[in-house]
């Protein structure tokens, strides 16, 4: 699960969690497409709530941490005429914004607070004709985390095997430790011989060296044939 649908389904866990909300359908926004569910919901009670995937509006990376400011909204649509959950759309937004009010999902994010202004009666778009009120809550919040650094390979071996008495591999590595073998198995510090210097192969062997080092991943496997 990805940080921001993290704070979406915390935040609909919160809302439905509530005594007000108990008998209400909290949705949340899945690629977008919530129409069907919407309707789904508004068949029991004629009253709503999607709690929308989060979005960043502001990203701020340095070379240990990623910074995000991120925004969240929740929807809160009703068909008045036939409302049955006690509960007018207009309540249940100022409910909603009461009862997220710094509120912290544990881990890397701090405290919701309400964005300027806090709610607003939207437009209700074609797909939600059948609504008469449309209420959106703004909420936002910041965190950071610390980025896991890159890290780095090895660099693959060069057997250099031209001449049956002079075997030679290198490294382009600093400090990095090869194991080789001459009869084509791969090579490592359990199946393998430690290199120290050139070396005297069989014509025709087939020899497989990995570089290794502290901290780092094991090279890619190099192999070459003793002519």
């Amino acid at each position: 699960m990805g940080l921001l649908t993290s704070i979406r389904d915390f935040v609909r866990d919160e809302i439905q969690a509530a005594d007000t909300f108990a008998e209400v359908t909290i949705l949340s926004e899945d690629k977008g497409v919530i129409s069907n569910e919407v309707a789904r919901a508004l068949g029991t009670l004629n009253l709503f709530v999607v709690v929308m995937t989060p979005r960043t509006n502001n990203a701020r990376l340095d070379s240990r941490q990623c910074y995000l400011d991120v925004d969240l909204t929740i929807q809160v649509g009703e068909i008045a005429t036939t409302n049955k959950s006690g509960v007018r759309a207009s309540d249940a937004a100022e409910h909603i914004l009461a009862l997220l009010l710094h509120k912290q999902q544990p881990g890397v994010f701090e405290s919701l607070v309400p964005k300027n202004p806090p709610i607003v009666l939207v437009p209700i778009p074609p797909q939600l004709r059948q609504l008469t009120s449309l209420y959106q809550v703004s909420m936002t919040t910041s965190g950071g985390f610390l980025r896991t650094p890159a890290i780095s390979t090895v660099a693959a071996p060069v057997i250099t095997a031209s001449n049956p008495a002079a075997v030679s591999i290198t490294c382009a590595t600093a400090g990095a430790t090869i194991f080789y073998t001459t009869d084509g198995t791969k090579p490592n510090p359990h199946n393998g011989t430690l290199y120290t210097a050139p070396f005297v192969a069989t014509s025709g062997a087939t020899v497989r060296a990995r570089a290794g080092r502290w901290g780092m991943l094991a090279s890619e496997l190099s192999r070459a044939t003793v002519s």
